[in-house]
């Protein structure tokens, strides 16, 4: 049994405060400082009471996959953006598994993969975990297509892992940030070709399961179509911006239709996302005050608030953290429901307001950015 340190009133000003020092840029080390100093607060105000952490998994299975792995529904993100480093995020991993974590959500891009691979392993041998009770994601970036098993190879060395449980294609476009050469426009041959290398690498045992990220419905739909004509494994983990602000949920009935894992990434809506992806008038998620008004009735942060409607609506989270308070905070959410009104209320809060937009993908001068997700 592990047990946690509830201080369900004074975390709403905990919340409040390191949002409006992160939304106002102050620097790491006093965002730190203040988490901490604010965390030690917030325990001394309230009248700490110790609850038993049932820890309840909730799991998916790949349908559209080869071995059918079972994917737990609540990961951790390890996107470090520019303000943690790889050896930080390592760490957090580490606390991560130690707590209770057993789905990993990595990336080439990211840079990390060596620094994770190490904590994972070290996890594995302490016995921490099972191999197989683990399930870890990495994904292939948008220049490697042609190399996409060489780039698979790099991953498990780096990961020192024999397979990963998902290998996904991290972008359906393959131009890149700050690119030297002429752009690229989208084209679905070279998408599908990139997806049955992938699929060759899953019958070869090297990733259980294969996906897309950042894919609008159209483009999914072509890439099953292509698949169904060959009688291909289609897509079986689609991995898409969702938040409260930006609920997806077309995308949603269209996975359950499809039998297709949806997972959301910026979750919270990322307030630590990278400036490309952040504008002076973005409305900040975590600072509505319906979630706040939810957080205070029902005891527990906006951040679990969040956590927990993704849950309950049946997609995938995969919330990163730093601290170790709040990745212990991150997996409470496993140890309560909000009741149907409170799901309600957030389901009424979507503005389809999109944070992660991709500008930098785009393949002339004029072109609209909405084009890249289809308008949807």
């Amino acid at each position: 049994e592990r047990y946690y340190i509830n201080f369900p009133s004074s975390v709403l000003a905990l919340d409040s405060l390191i949002m409006f020092l992160s939304t106002n840029a102050l620097s790491k080390r006093a965002l730190s400082v203040t988490r901490t100093t604010s965390l030690h607060a917030a325990r001394a105000l309230s009248a700490a009471t110790t609850t038993t952490a049932k820890s309840q998994p909730i799991n998916y299975e790949v349908r559209h996959s080869v071995s059918k792995p079972a994917i737990p529904a609540l990961g951790f993100g390890t996107w470090g953006v520019d303000n943690f480093s790889h050896d930080v995020m390592a760490k957090s991993v580490d606390v991560a598994l130690k707590t209770g974590y057993r789905h990993l959500d990595c990336a080439r891009v990211y840079g990390n993969e060596k620094e994770i691979g190490a904590v994972i392993a070290d996890n594995l041998k302490n016995g921490t975990v099972k191999r197989e009770e683990l399930f870890v994601t990495s994904k292939v970036f948008n220049h490697e297509w042609a190399t996409a098993p060489q780039a698979l190879e790099s991953s498990l060395k780096d990961l020192q892992l024999d397979y990963v449980d998902a290998f996904l294609i991290h972008w359906p476009f393959q131009n890149t940030p700050n690119m030297a050469g002429p752009r690229i426009a989208y084209q679905i041959e070279p998408l599908y070709a990139t997806h049955q290398t992938l699929n060759a690498m899953q019958v070869k045992g090297l990733t259980r399961s294969v996906g897309i990220c950042n894919a609008s419905i159209a483009k999914v739909k072509q890439l099953n179509a292509m698949c169904d004509r060959d009688q291909a494994v289609r897509p079986g983990i689609l991995q898409n911006e969702i938040h409260p602000y930006f609920q997806q949920k077309k995308q949603l009935e269209f996975c359950r239709k499809e039998g297709i894992v949806l997972t959301g990434f910026m979750p919270l809506g990322s307030p630590e996302r990278p400036a490309r992806s952040r504008r002076d008038d973005d409305p900040t998620v975590m600072m509505d005050p319906a979630l706040h008004a939810i957080s205070k009735s029902c005891g527990y942060s906006v951040a679990q608030v969040i956590i927990r409607w993704h849950l309950q609506r049946g997609t995938v989270c995969i919330p990163k953290a730093t601290e170790e308070w709040m990745i212990r905070q991150n997996l409470q959410t496993l140890d309560f429901t909000l009741t149907e009104e409170q799901m309600q209320t957030i389901d009424a809060l979507d503005k389809n307001f999109r944070y992660h937009r991709g500008e930098f993908l785009t393949w002339t001068d004029d072109m609209e950015w909405e084009e890249l997700w289809d308008y949807e």
